[in-house]
């Protein structure tokens, strides 16, 4: 039996992330899950495309936060404090530094402060400074070494300075890694029912999901929605940025959305099964050709056509409606003819241009 979870999860945002605490909960131990699928819109992709990457795609995360302890006073009287101010700012500039130490400059390495707060005034030196921030990684063995990075840089800044500053590392998501075999089934199933435009290969990302605790578990795929619209909305960037008051995404991307969920559920659990779909009269003849063991038949027309004869003898032909041939189509402009096969083990769809076949779970379903 195939089954199709839907998971809806929490805390997407913020550490420890949503994807943990359901992974916590151990929800799909006693299945063979086949695939674990997540999709993200991109207003920087046009409607109707997707974007991919084969292996590691997003970032580990971990939040940084420090708390530098001196000793303030009047901001005339330098002599008698000890600055949490200008430690902090020395620590930045430390902690920018790491990436550049980064042995694999190919992967890209993220620290940075987004939010630091000295609450004094324009003649008083406050006795603590806060910051926060995030770092970016996308190799574990050099996560570690960067949270050691971190730590060095603020006992530096602590024998420099005479301040004492307290690190607090929040260990975050681990990267998104992209089973490639998967991925690169999903590409081609995009490109025959999309067309081979639709498919844009995407370069890493150091922004980060708690996907990748799916990732870690289960062959994994997530990819791209384009919603960006298309023409004079495209060129002028109209759908906005993702995480803003002005993100206006192309709601037609709502459709391709749901179809291309669809197609890789019939590409993974199909390809699990071995049945494919072949549309029309002169694909079900070459399907037969090819050494195809034929499941069912589905038809509009008339009988009669060339290579179904044997199929009408044998009673696996159904006649249905224009509307239920139209629901089971892969194709924008139904064939009258729709045939569920079952290719030979010696690997006879390889007679097929890529794109011609379908995949289907158990037969032609909703």
């Amino acid at each position: 039996v195939n089954v199709v979870s839907f998971v809806f999860q929490p805390g997407e945002e913020l550490n420890p992330g949503g994807a943990s605490l359901v992974m916590r909960e151990r929800p799909f131990d006693g299945y063979r899950v086949a695939a674990f699928v997540g999709q993200h819109v991109e207003p920087m992709l046009k409607t109707g495309t997707f974007g991919f990457r084969r292996g590691k795609y997003m970032a580990s995360s971990d939040e940084l936060r420090f708390r530098v302890n001196g000793v303030g006073g009047h901001a005339a009287l330098r002599e008698r404090i000890k600055d949490p101010v200008r430690a902090a700012a020395e620590l930045i500039r430390l902690l920018y530094d790491i990436p550049a130490a980064n042995p694999s400059p190919e992967l890209p390495t993220i620290v940075s402060i987004g939010r630091v707060t000295a609450d004094g005034a324009t003649n008083v030196v406050p006795d603590r400074t806060f910051m926060e921030g995030t770092m970016r990684t996308f190799d574990e063995t050099w996560r570690r070494r960067v949270k050691e990075m971190v730590h060095e840089a603020a006992a530096e800044v602590d024998a420099r300075f005479g301040v004492s500053t307290e690190v607090d590392i929040n260990h975050g998501y681990p990267c998104v890694y992209n089973d490639e075999e998967l991925t690169r089934r999903v590409e081609s199933a995009t490109a025959g029912l999309f067309g081979e435009d639709a498919v844009i290969s995407l370069g890493l990302r150091p922004t980060a999901e708690d996907f990748g605790y799916y990732t870690l578990e289960y062959p994994s795929v997530y990819y791209r929605l384009g919603v960006g619209g298309d023409g004079a909305y495209f060129d002028s960037r109209s759908a906005g940025r993702i995480h803003t008051g002005t993100f206006r995404p192309d709601e037609k991307a709502l459709g391709y959305g749901v179809v291309q969920f669809i197609n890789i559920v019939f590409t993974v659990l199909g390809s699990e099964n071995g049945l494919f779909v072949a549309e029309g009269r002169k694909m079900v003849g070459e399907a037969l050709a090819a050494g195809a063991d034929i499941e069912r038949i589905y038809l509009t027309g008339e009988e009669g056509a060339g290579g179904v004869d044997e199929a009408v003898r044998c009673g696996i032909v159904e006649r249905v409606s224009d509307s239920e041939m139209e629901r089971m189509s892969h194709l924008k402009t139904p064939s009258d003819m729709l045939a569920v096969i079952r290719m030979p083990a010696d690997g006879g769809e390889a007679a097929f241009p890529a794109g011609e076949l379908s995949l289907c779970l158990d037969g032609v379903q909703d």
